[in-house]
């Protein structure tokens, strides 16, 4: 008996020695789980992109029955691809949405990526110049809503606010000043939402500092909608619904004010103190006063900028009624002159923040960032941003020509010959 039961433990001893030592090593291999560590290993661990996108092939190929893996192994294959630029990454995810619809994580994860590959690329900027080199010059040029006609100033004959019409190059003088005392000068021309009215300054020679806003139709007929004679005064936005201006009003002592001016009565309401004080370039108040504020397109908040008045700006938005303000940018640079976009899921602006001043954006939600700035185009050193209409955000700039003229002269005496 003992010599049967050492028999049977000795082959059972051969037995087990049949069995070759990595068998198990083998079929620990061949499990999915194991397949999939070992490709995603091989993926971010080696960097061996096409030999990960083999390994998560054949698990699918091997393994489809075990859709939790096969689904992952799948949805792999089309981040592999991604890495490598590689067209197939469509198709890679495609195959997750056919295959495997009831992985409820990976077919989500699969549609985010191919609504990311397959939505249409952004057409890229394109400038069009809208005034030709041999129209008369216009100061604080501004497009009408429409896109068709440019508000701004005309100095050859007196400070006259003008339009020019962009399909007939025609440009009409809606004011008749001259240069005499006692003509008045028209400034920061702002369209109506109609396109049918311009509120401007208008102010007569040696005012004394007291400012005026007007609203002036296209046939030149104006009204007088507001007087500060405490100081500045500057429009810089229309409510959507033509209600009120935004403006910005100063006091004796230059403090600044961003309010609403009702179209009605000509009132000033408050809506935003600001740290920047009214600024004048000699006896004309300087442009930035009418870029400092854009209202929304559905007129409940108004972006503006403001900062001290030797330092950079930073960009707010302040509700309509003054209730609320936020901090839209805050950075050391210089921002400058908001401008939401028509949708009003944007505002652009001017920041030196790299250096020179460029456009840069910046997405919004509810007055809110959504996001970090972003740099849309270099190059603006000399510019200024005027109205944004569905045709797209006009820019002017201004330049000082110098002319370089040689005198001949007598080398000897130096006298001119």
């Amino acid at each position: 008996m003992k010599n049967k039961w050492l028999m049977m433990v000795f082959v059972g001893a051969i037995l087990a020695a049949a069995v070759p030592p990595n068998g198990f090593a083998r079929q620990t291999a061949q499990d999915p789980g194991v397949m999939l560590r070992a490709a995603i290993d091989k993926e971010e661990v080696e960097g061996d992109l096409q030999g990960a996108i083999e390994l998560y092939k054949a698990i699918v190929a091997k393994h489809s029955g075990q859709a939790a893996i096969a689904a992952k192994a799948q949805l792999r294959i089309g981040k592999c691809y991604e890495k490598l630029g590689n067209a197939e990454a469509v198709k890679a995810y495609e195959a997750v949405l056919s295959k495997f619809p009831k992985e409820a994580e990976a077919v989500a994860e699969a549609r985010g990526r191919l609504a990311e590959l397959l939505k249409e690329a952004p057409a890229g900027l394109s400038m069009t110049r809208l005034l030709p080199p041999e129209a008369r010059q216009l100061e604080a040029p501004t497009l009408s809503p429409d896109g068709t006609k440019l508000a701004g100033v005309e100095i050859s004959t007196g400070q006259n606010l003008a339009v020019y019409d962009l399909a007939s190059g025609k440009l009409e003088m809606i004011t008749k000043y001259g240069w005499e005392k006692g003509d008045h000068f028209a400034w920061v021309p702002i369209w109506s939402p109609t396109g049918r009215e311009i509120v401007h300054q208008d102010m007569p020679f040696g005012a004394g500092g007291a400012y005026e806003l007007k609203i002036t139709d296209l046939a030149g007929k104006s009204r007088l909608l507001a007087k500060n004679p405490d100081g500045g005064l500057a429009p810089c936005d229309w409510l959507a619904d033509g209600s009120a201006i935004v403006a910005v009003r100063a006091n004796k002592d230059k403090a600044a004010a961003l309010g609403l001016i009702s179209v009605k009565d000509g009132t000033f309401r408050e809506i935003s103190p600001l740290k920047r004080p009214f600024e004048t370039a000699g006896d004309m108040p300087s442009y930035w006063m009418s870029a400092t504020a854009d209202a929304s397109p559905d007129g409940r908040l108004v972006a503006f900028a403001d900062g001290p008045a030797n330092g950079g700006r930073d960009i707010f938005v302040v509700s309509a009624d003054g209730r609320s303000k936020t901090t839209l940018i805050d950075h050391p640079a210089d921002d400058m002159e908001p401008r939401w976009s028509p949708d009003g899921r944007h505002i652009v602006f001017l920041s030196d923040r790299g250096g020179s001043k460029a456009l840069w954006g910046i997405a919004v939600r509810e007055g809110k960032p959504e996001g970090v700035p972003f740099m849309i185009l270099e190059g603006m050193q000399n510019s200024d941003l005027g109205a944004w209409t569905k045709s797209g955000l006009q820019t002017w700039a201004s330049m000082v020509m110098t002319e370089i003229c040689v005198l001949e002269v007598d080398p000897r005496s130096h006298v001119a010959t």
